[in-house]
């Protein structure tokens, strides 16, 4: 929300209402630098720690539900709206989720890897291969 903030302060500063003035302004950008790094710290965490394909579709969803929420709240974006745009907006997003969903519960499961190892024996002129197969 902070984003958000910072640009009706760009909007208004473009318009000729002087915004860098106020302190809270300058709050709004710490608040959103520390929001990025922490938002990009923790990305990296889980991408080093799952599969992307794993990553990205909780990603977007989580942050399309707590965009949505926090609008709802700070904004108050629903006062406005008729009951059916509501429902509409609603439904979309549940599309838009469900169809998230769908695409990662039916993508191809990732390949088993097989690990073989094998343990040559010499003896004089004869050997003997003992390989074990691992999966």
């Amino acid at each position: 929300m902070s984003v958000k903030a910072i640009g009706i302060a760009i909007k208004l500063t473009l318009e000729g209402i002087d915004q860098a003035k106020y302190f809270q302004i300058w709050i709004f950008a710490m608040v959103a630098i520390t929001c990025i790094i922490t938002q990009l710290n923790y990305l990296n965490m889980a991408l080093d720690t799952f599969n992307t394909a794993v990553v990205s579709p909780i990603y977007y969803a989580m942050f399309t539900s707590f965009t949505i929420f926090a609008s709802a709240i700070m904004f108050k974006d629903y006062s406005c709206q008729s009951a059916s745009s509501i429902a509409s907006e609603l439904c979309g997003f549940i599309i838009v989720l469900s169809g998230t969903t769908a695409l990662h519960s039916t993508r191809e499961p990732d390949p088993h890897f097989v690990v073989v190892t094998c343990l040559l024996h010499i003896s004089g002129q004869n050997f003997d291969v003992c390989c074990k197969y691992i999966i």
